[in-house]
């Protein structure tokens, strides 16, 4: 995740938000956003900066964009985002200010599963806000994640 958040913060001027160190099995780690940013979406630090323009995430928060049609601008996050934009849908968020529970990146070495134990903490999808676009054309998302096509 942190490789998306240097290249975001550098490229867009958004303000990432990073929480003092805590210990993770006896290691002191940085939590910070987990952000995706789909080869779909900008394969370049400069796709990035030309489709993602300022805004603000906090240190809880996970973002995922997904499509080569997706622009974003004055995000303000504070919780979980999805943004999938299919083939031929151009997808203009502006201002969208989202806030909710989010996803939870809880401790658990004694899992069952070989990937949790390895990865040390398990992902609990909670409160999530999805904004999927699928059929072609031009829309616009609102503040409130109202998607209208334009």
């Amino acid at each position: 995740y942190s490789a998306y958040l240097s290249i975001l913060g550098a490229a867009s001027g958004a303000s990432i938000e990073r929480a003092e160190p805590v210990s993770k099995l006896g290691i002191p780690v940085t939590l910070m956003p987990a952000i995706v940013l789909e080869p779909s979406f900008a394969l370049t630090s400069e796709e990035v900066g030309e489709k993602f323009k300022g805004g603000k995430i906090s240190s809880r928060s996970t973002l995922v964009v997904e499509g080569a049609g997706v622009e974003i601008e004055d995000l303000e996050l504070d919780g979980a985002l999805v943004i999938k934009a299919g083939p031929g849908v151009m997808l203009s968020v502006k201002g969208l200010k989202v806030q909710n529970e989010g996803w939870a990146f809880t401790d658990d070495p004694d899992a069952p599963e070989e990937e949790i134990r390895i990865r040390g903490y398990r992902v609990t999808k909670g409160e999530t806000m999805e904004i999927v676009v699928t059929e072609p054309g031009s829309y616009t998302v609102d503040s409130t994640g109202a998607v209208q096509k334009a």
